[in-house]
């Protein structure tokens, strides 16, 4: 007999295991749903649960089904949380590492954004797809560059990620890094000496705008010739065109 409506996924949120234990030997079902459209292994993902998911599984709760607002697995949950051993426990289960939610996300795109580098190491080593695709066409490490995620960024271009994917519009991670107002992000991803125009393009249009708006772009402005400054002084893992095409332009703002 079916339990009362979300008795599983309260007694996670209790982690409350023997109430689980119980209700769960009494026929209650895995797939219960909470107001959100979460099962309790989503919830036990979610809130680091270990020992509560391996219960669950063995009910027979299904580990790649989506659920709660954005349509996400148990294992999106965990990434997006950065919980590196409720997310190695899911993979050891079998989950789906390349599973999409709604908008075509995986669960290495969610730990990208949120900046979990030690998941994302976790989830490469599981097979995830580092070129998977959004709906808008973002990649993970787009999404980490968006977000200022350096660690991320630079695990991704380790396991070689390509860093001139471009999303909907047009945009590669690049000059997505240069939103983020992250300097050693912006510096990570800086490839060739377009990049360095790119930046320097991108601080004229900035510095051009009505000065309301140019306050509000303050930091990542500054961000941006920071960037510039330390790209200009060359060292480990910049490229040496890169180097001296930042070193010139540096050189000509001082001359005017």
């Amino acid at each position: 007999m079916p339990s009362p409506p979300a008795l599983l996924c309260a007694a996670v949120q209790r982690r409350d295991i023997a109430a689980l234990t119980r209700l769960l030997a009494g026929g209650a079902s895995p797939e219960e749903v909470d107001t959100k459209g979460r099962t309790p292994l989503m919830v036990a993902a979610l809130t680091g649960q270990v020992e509560a998911m391996e219960a669950l599984l063995a009910a027979g709760a299904l580990i790649d089904r989506r659920g709660g607002s954005e349509g996400w697995s148990a294992l999106h949950f965990a990434a997006d949380a950065g919980l590196v051993e409720v997310v190695r426990a899911l993979v050891r289960a079998g989950a789906d590492v390349r599973t999409r939610d709604k908008f075509a996300a995986t669960p290495l795109s969610a730990a990208a954004c949120a900046g979990h580098d030690a998941v994302v190491e976790v989830l490469l080593g599981a097979g995830a797809d580092m070129e998977a695709r959004s709906t808008h066409r973002y990649t993970p490490l787009a999404r980490a560059a968006m977000h200022g995620r350096t660690a991320v960024v630079r695990r991704l271009l380790a396991a070689g990620a390509n860093r001139f994917a471009t999303n909907m519009a047009g945009r590669q991670p690049f000059q997505l890094a240069l939103e983020s107002g992250v300097v050693d992000c912006i510096v990570a991803l800086a490839a060739d000496a377009r990049d360095v125009a790119t930046i320097v393009e991108w601080l004229e249009h900035r510095r051009a705008l009505p000065a309301d708006r140019t306050n509000a772009n303050a930091g990542h402005i500054r961000a941006a010739s920071a960037a510039l400054e330390v790209l200009a002084a060359g060292g480990d893992g910049i490229p040496p065109a890169v180097s001296a095409a930042a070193a010139a332009r540096c050189a000509a703002a001082a001359t005017t």
